[in-house]
């Protein structure tokens, strides 16, 4: 069996496999995924039973992409996503007072309210839309809404239909719309009967599948809401996916992206409406629509997925650290500490063997393997005690699981290791803000600007809080601090935990917070 090391980002056979993704799937692998797309073919390797990277092609080569068990291995590896109810707090404003409204007066009467939600991810995007539908419909008005949920990750459309969400998928809500909608399902939380039946997931290939489709119900919408998904495709496959997408809209309909996603593309029937919170585009009312062949996707069988677990302790726990926590001292670089020396007559391993221990878990990571990283987490601080970084990400790993007493455990042991860094901390606030301790949240997030006041993410994050809070003033102090950091960066550089934006769209982002602040 190959070895991940064995996959360079050069190799020919996986730069083809790079090549097949993107003609099948429209997933464009850029340069800078390279070795992460490496270790998601050395994972799939394992998973399919191929001992060479050669083999492992022709068997993609040889199957349909819908049908093909490889290619179901492989997608739901490439396109793990994360979402949570309300994400993008400014779109859901325009969504709620004014899209919506608009449409419901547009189509009262007279026809059903048709959405579809393409790249779902896991539904709580296409919940977050049933349930601001659910405000918004006066009580006993009867109303025909469909909302079709599409993505080509199974997993994900699996947990979706399921709707069992753990802590972490309602970060930054407020406890009320949990209490409302939602109710404890063995160990998470469980969306009411009557929000879950407005919704329809399944399948689809934004490229290959042909739309619109009445035969799918995808025609004649009046809302498409497609974000997070245009940047895993290339110049070529936004410009066909749009096409698609802008006929499959009735006149007057709307497309709403991620921010940035199409900027600059060809927008043809489409026309960008501006807004503070954010750019959405509506069909013009005179281009007709061509025709198009409808094409089913068809209904196939979905794996299942572990459901993290409940923070049953996680608030205690965490308020536990909190009183204990020592206060704030000027940071100076830590000494350097000596490895814990195992017991006379143990086999420690060496130390570059060690670290090369730790990349094969950062890779397990990057491909959302979490329990993994966690059990060889645990391997590496068995051989040296004061690994903090092993000690960070089984961290980060708990709290993606949802496992967030282990998370703040974890995260408590890094900082004994290394008190000056502000990774922990910065951790420590979003399991703060979850257990709706926004006191503690923001201590943590002032802690993690101290130790290092560079931080954007930090100060964006306190922001909201205040903002919250409905403090507006410190708000925008905040946000301008953040955007004066953001200009002294490279402009194309990405940061943690927006890499899905180049610093520059952050910038325009963020500035657009302060216009409708």
């Amino acid at each position: 069996m190959t070895s991940a090391d064995d996959h360079r980002p050069d190799e020919p056979v996986l730069q083809e496999i790079r090549a097949l993704v993107r003609s099948k799937a429209g997933l464009e692998i850029v340069d800078r995924d390279l070795e992460k797309f490496s270790d998601i073919i050395h994972h799939c390797l394992l998973e399919t039973g191929q001992h060479d990277l050669a083999g492992y092609q022709e068997l993609l080569k040889r199957q349909g992409l819908a049908t093909g068990n490889e290619w179901q291995i492989l997608l739901d590896e490439i396109t793990v996503g994360e979402s949570y109810f309300f994400r993008d707090p400014g779109q859901y404003e325009l969504l709620e007072h004014l899209i919506l409204p608009e449409l419901l007066k547009h189509n009262r009467g007279c026809q059903p309210l048709r959405i579809w939600c393409a790249g779902c991810s896991t539904g709580e995007e296409a919940y977050s839309i049933a349930i601001l539908l659910d405000k918004l419909l006066a009580k006993g008005e009867m109303w025909d809404v469909r909302i079709v949920a599409t993505d080509i990750n199974r997993q994900a459309l699996e947990r979706a239909r399921k709707a069992i969400y753990g802590e972490w998928s309602f970060r930054g809500q407020t406890a009320d719309v949990i209490q409302r909608y939602f109710r404890r399902h063995k160990g998470g939380w469980r969306l009411e009967r009557h929000i879950r039946d407005m919704v329809s997931f399944r399948y689809g290939n934004l490229l290959e599948d042909n739309y619109p489709c009445p035969g799918a119900d995808l025609n004649e919408m009046d809302l498409i809401i497609c974000r997070n998904v245009f940047i895993y495709f290339n110049g070529d496959v936004i410009a066909a996916v749009l096409a698609k997408m802008a006929y499959t809209l009735r006149p007057g309909g709307y497309l709403i992206t991620g921010h940035s996603e199409v900027y600059g593309h060809q927008l043809g029937p489409l026309r960008a409406r501006i807004y503070p919170e954010s750019v959405i585009y509506q069909r013009d009312e005179e281009t007709p629509s061509p025709t198009l062949p409808e094409l089913l996707p068809p209904k196939l069988p979905c794996q299942t997925v572990p459901r993290p677990r409940q923070p049953s302790a996680a608030t205690a726990r965490l308020k536990k650290f909190l009183a204990a926590e020592p206060p704030l001292t000027r940071p100076s670089p830590p000494p350097l500490t000596p490895t814990t020396a195992k017991p006379a007559g143990s086999t420690a391993k060496p130390l570059a063997a060690v670290e090369s221990w730790f990349k094969e878990v950062r890779s397990l990571f990057r491909v959302g393997r979490y329990q993994a990283v966690i059990e060889k987490s645990q391997g590496i601080v068995k051989e040296q005690s004061e690994h903090f970084a092993a000690h960070l990400l089984m961290a980060r790993a708990h709290a993606n699981m949802g496992n967030y007493e282990a998370a703040v455990n974890a995260a408590e042991e890094a900082i004994r290791l290394r008190e000056f860094s502000s990774a922990p901390y910065y951790l420590l606030a979003h399991i703060a803000e979850i257990s709706e301790d926004i006191d503690g949240a923001k201590r943590l997030l002032h802690r993690a600007i101290y130790l290092e006041p560079s931080l954007v993410a930090a100060y964006l994050d306190l922001a909201a809080l205040f903002e919250r809070e409905d403090n507006r003033q410190k708000a925008a102090s905040l946000r301008h601090t953040a955007l004066d950091l953001l200009l002294d960066l490279d402009p194309q550089e990405r940061i943690e935990p927006y890499d899905e934006l180049t610093v520059t769209e952050l910038a325009d982002y963020v500035r657009k917070l302060l216009a409708g602040g």
